[in-house]
């Protein structure tokens, strides 16, 4: 009688029909299938996958929100039935910024002038944790390099009060400047050399941070990372780290990987948007758009574009990605890149969002990537103008 309840009970809680859908599973279990209600909410999960589970529920079983999300590898989007971010049309905002930049009211000014000028509902902001080199097994997040908690925590809502819609994307530096792309370890346990253990372990930590910060604030979505390509097939790892930002934060969860690696990672079931960083030769767009095509059916995921950009140097259109790359100023070309890659988007209804990389915190402190005050600003005002009227 105490099993039926619980049943009872938990078909109340998913909103099931009890006494057709459940009362068959119910038998099972009388009969003796399943050792404990673990068992019993796991067959529940893979009957019922659109249902409104929480991770809680099952983390109420047992003790263990993360061996709910280890066991099924579910996104929360299926099971919450959390809606994944609409349309997203924004930029990667005053990029890894150090302490005292999110504060300023230069700062503040540029970010109203992101909005205004390029018609964005979304802005992505980008906290930075430093590890020394590629081969550290610990990521600092509160020194000099690192915004603090209060300046990022009021820059969200100041976002927020400009109507924007915010992504939170905390990410790994090196303090030597080595690309994050080549952190890596020994992928077997070497005494005195550094492990992957220690350092998925301060990742968790720094991850969990920034999840805590994006639930308290109400960002609208979480990426757990960036370009991490020689960590990624850590699969066991990536799928523990997801499960634990899911304890603190109850928004969608995505990750976005390097440009060409999207056909790569074999975890993408375990979040609820795939993102990528859209660096491809102006003439390339089709082909590329047609390989990550089959990973977006694979997956059954919404897609965007978490960065996407051009240097306003010659030939930088042919190799987006290479911010190394010297030569003259070329304003035209960076605008007909991103000229091409909407057109190319424009036809492919599952590219859900951009966020361009990258609009600076400060006029005078302008990358060569940034698109404020050149031709390429008057482009995606137009792509982002035509997406917020189709949003109507």
């Amino acid at each position: 009688q105490n099993r039926r309840l619980r049943i009872l009970r938990l078909a109340q809680r998913i909103r099931l029909p009890v006494e057709t859908q459940a009362s068959d599973i119910l038998a099972e279990n009388t009969a003796g299938k399943f050792e404990n209600l673990t068992a019993f909410l796991m067959r529940l999960v893979k009957v019922f996958p659109h249902s409104r589970i929480l991770c809680a529920l099952a983390g109420k079983q047992e003790g263990a929100v993360v061996h709910w999300a280890q066991l099924f590898s579910l996104s929360y989007s299926s099971i919450a039935g959390i809606p994944p971010p609409d349309k997203p049309a924004g930029g990667n905002f005053t990029v890894f910024p150090h302490k005292g930049v999110l504060g300023s009211g230069e700062a503040r000014k540029s970010m109203e002038e992101m909005a205004h000028k390029t018609h964005a509902n979304w802005v992505i902001l980008t906290p930075s944790g430093i590890q020394e080199t590629p081969y550290s097994e610990e990521i600092c997040f509160d020194g000099e390099k690192s915004c603090t908690d209060e300046e990022l925590c009021d820059m969200i809502r100041f976002a927020q009060s400009l109507g924007l819609k915010v992504a939170l994307k905390p990410t790994v530096n090196c303090d030597n400047g080595v690309w994050r792309a080549r952190i890596s370890f020994f992928d077997h346990d070497v005494p005195c050399e550094p492990k992957w253990g220690n350092w998925f372990e301060s990742h968790i930590a720094f991850q969990k941070h920034y999840a805590q910060i994006a639930q308290r604030t109400g960002c609208e979505l979480f990426l757990t990372g960036c370009e991490m390509t020689m960590t990624e097939h850590r699969e066991a790892d990536w799928r523990k780290l997801i499960a634990e930002v899911r304890t603190v934060y109850d928004g969608p969860v995505g990750y976005n990987c390097d440009k060409y690696g999207e056909d790569h990672i074999t975890w993408w079931d375990a979040v609820d948007v795939i993102a990528s960083s859209g660096y491809y030769p102006i003439d390339d767009w089709e082909n590329q758009l047609d390989r990550i095509e089959e990973v977006v059916k694979k997956y059954q995921k919404p897609f965007l574009f978490s960065e996407a950009g051009c240097m306003n140097i010659h030939g930088s259109a042919q190799v987006p990605n290479n911010w190394e790359l010297q030569g003259k100023e070329d304003d035209t070309e960076q605008a007909d890149w991103y000229l091409a890659m909407f057109s190319a988007c424009e036809k492919r209804d599952w590219v859900k969002g951009f966020g361009i990389w990258d609009w600076p915190g400060s006029m005078e402190r302008k990358s060569p990537y940034a698109v404020c005050d050149r031709p390429a600003e008057a482009v995606i005002a137009e792509e982002y103008s035509c997406r917020a009227k189709n949003r109507r």
